[in-house]
């Protein structure tokens, strides 16, 4: 009878052991696992499960394996190739449109002129008096507003008048207390650069409408890629009735739409995002 208790016992502890020994080393999720693929990273997942992570350099995830990456070789399509375009194999080894000559965008499977101009300046000049100016709103693809972005752009000007603040207002979003250059320079801009070229597509002015008056004429916007001018064009004169809001596409070189409703002028610039 002893030797069978002892014998139970020897088996007790033995099963202890064997369990303790497999629960302390069983891992924990993150740790690395060996599964099938050799091409592939392996860990436990919550459950303990050893699951398919990520793949080495060269293959990519495709389900529960690891296949070769054919993506990134020059190829030529089916059909015929658009002249503008690069064409670029892609994971399971199709050839697909890449990317497009510049002023070219990719549209489906073609390269079309795109509504944009690559530049990193523009610039406000008026030769006969000072610039009033409530806000300026650079756009640049997908309506994105580049003129207010925090970093990345630097805006300079003429002398300011006194008390009037500075450059700051063109971008301060609200109508109050405009942008006003000093009233015995002739010669006077506004210009922000930008750190890197961006693709512009519109260009937008309210100017002052507090106390708006006929002598803001003159003026000129122009845009730049580095020394290089890409367009420039006089804006239509500033006068009592007349536009409100002011929109130069530099691609056409041509002013698109205008507004009189100053109502709503006031809550475009301070609902500006």
């Amino acid at each position: 009878m002893i030797e069978i208790i002892l014998l139970l016992a020897c088996c007790c502890f033995i099963f202890i052991v064997v369990l303790a020994g497999w629960f302390l080393n069983r891992g924990e999720e993150g740790d690395e696992c060996e599964g099938k693929d050799k091409n592939a990273k392996y860990e436990l997942d919550d459950k303990l499960k050893c699951v398919l992570k990520s793949c080495n350099n060269g293959y990519y995830k495709s389900g529960k394996e690891c296949l070769v990456d054919k993506s990134g070789d020059t190829c030529v399509p089916t059909g015929t190739p658009d002249p503008q375009g690069t064409y670029l194999t892609t994971q399971i080894g199709g050839c697909e449109l890449s990317s497009c000559e510049t002023d070219f965008v990719i549209q489906g499977d073609d390269c079309v002129v795109g509504s944009y101009v690559n530049a990193d300046t523009v610039r406000f000049t008026r030769t006969n008096g000072p610039l009033m100016i409530a806000e300026v709103m650079i756009y640049g693809e997908n309506n994105k507003l580049l003129s207010h972005e925090t970093t990345g752009v630097t805006v300079t000007s003429s002398a300011t008048h006194p008390n009037w603040g500075g450059v700051e207002r063109l971008t301060n979003k609200t109508w109050k207390g405009p942008f006003h250059s000093k009233n015995d320079e002739i010669n006077t801009f506004v210009q922000f650069k930008f750190d890197t070229v961006k693709r512009i597509e519109s260009i937008r002015v309210v100017p002052r409408i507090d106390a708006r008056t006929a002598e803001i004429g003159n003026v000129s916007i122009e845009v730049l890629n580095g020394t290089t001018s890409v367009a420039t064009k006089a804006i239509p004169t500033w006068t009592t009735n007349s536009s409100y809001v002011i929109k130069f596409e530099p691609k056409t070189k041509t002013f698109k739409s205008t507004s009189v409703d100053l109502a709503a002028v006031k809550t475009l610039i301070t609902t500006l995002n």
